[in-house]
């Protein structure tokens, strides 16, 4: 008799394979009349999936707001690119206020053929590009990963976001440190899966 199900995480090509601490597969999808406006649908899709720093504005419900910075910690209002860095502002709590994160773009992904088309974007967390720090500027360590997709295939379309090898960064003060954990441990519980789950809906809402 089974008594329990272990769940693992999902294997999706160009996502990194879970190794140790929390994980989260976050999914969504839309079905088009055909897959012609599938294909048109897409290209609006790339385009705001591209533009990071107009995330926010697809997440009604989001406590989050994205701002692009290139490589030398600029801030810039263009597509993404590998090598670039997100500032990621949250609200952790009213005691606490506005907390700053840090990611780095570490692959950008985009696979196409005459049926389907996918683009990937892997982030890690990252130091502070704009203060000369070393340390990383997340409640998560430098082994995480978060992995936003955007895919089409026939008349489907689906955008995602996979988090993988999640644990806390204990790579600062004291102080920061049990804010990291509490963060990385409420984020590990199912927060940062309903504020995902919220993107990807929304990142697909065309109406």
């Amino acid at each position: 008799m089974k008594l329990f199900t272990i769940i693992k995480a999902k294997s999706v090509k160009g996502v990194p394979s879970q190794k140790t601490g929390g994980f989260h597969d976050t999914e969504s999808q839309r079905s088009c009349h055909n897959s012609s406006d599938a294909c048109i649908l897409f290209s609006v899709l790339k385009n705001r999936f591209f533009s990071v720093h107009h995330w926010k504005s697809f997440c009604n419900n989001t406590m989050a707001d994205f701002r692009l910075y290139d490589e030398e910690g600029c801030l810039v209002k263009r597509m993404a690119k590998a090598g670039d860095f997100v500032k990621i502002d949250i609200l952790a709590s009213p005691d606490i206020g506005t907390k700053y994160y840090w990611v780095k773009i570490d692959e950008i992904i985009h696979e196409r053929d005459n049926e389907t088309e996918k683009c990937l974007i892997t982030f890690v967390p990252a130091a502070d590009p704009t203060s000369g720090s070393k340390h990383i500027a997340h409640f998560y360590n430098r082994k995480s990963s978060s992995t936003f997709m955007i895919s089409r295939e026939s008349r489907i379309i689906r955008a995602a976001v996979y988090g993988r090898n999640e644990r806390p960064n204990f790579q600062t003060d004291l102080f920061n440190s049990v804010i990291n954990i509490v963060i990385a441990f409420c984020a590990m519980a199912g927060m940062s899966k309903i504020q995902w789950k919220d993107f990807a809906d929304g990142i697909l809402d065309f109406d």
